[in-house]
């Protein structure tokens, strides 16, 4: 009998309403449970109490509370595998330039292709159930 696995959790920090809804809507239908929090402390208690089970995080680099940049560095202090990917309004040269070193592994401007975005998501998504049996 194999050892239950649970299925990685996505986290989602964002202060826009719109993108969680929007990212929910494509999320219910994968099958992908879906964590949310609005700003740097709420995903950085989030991810405290769920750290085991989060497969991918996805962050908005300006946030009410501090910084993308900032707050990935703090998650993976508590779990350095944790892939993550930014997302951000701002200039793709400029989001680009912030991502560089800085802890995430990939990068999408908004507004962002949907079919790239799920392109991604189910990728790290996948290689995540690997990360956590590690974790």
């Amino acid at each position: 009998m194999q050892p239950y696995i649970p299925k990685p959790k996505l986290l989602l920090v964002d202060d826009d309403r719109a993108n969680h809804i929007m990212i929910k809507e494509i999320l219910e239908a994968t099958g992908i449970i879906f964590l949310d929090a609005f700003s740097c402390q709420e995903g950085a208690l989030l991810f405290q109490r769920h750290s085991k089970d989060i497969g991918l995080v996805v962050i908005d680099i300006i946030l009410p509370d501090g910084d993308g940049v900032s707050l990935v560095k703090q998650l993976h202090r508590i779990n350095p595998f944790v892939p993550a990917i930014e997302i951000s309004a701002i200039e793709p040269a400029l989001l680009s330039q912030k991502c560089k070193g800085s802890g995430f592994n990939a990068y999408l401007s908004k507004p962002f292709d949907l079919d790239v975005f799920k392109g991604i998501i189910f990728s790290y998504m996948s290689s995540s159930v690997s990360i956590l049996k590690e974790y």
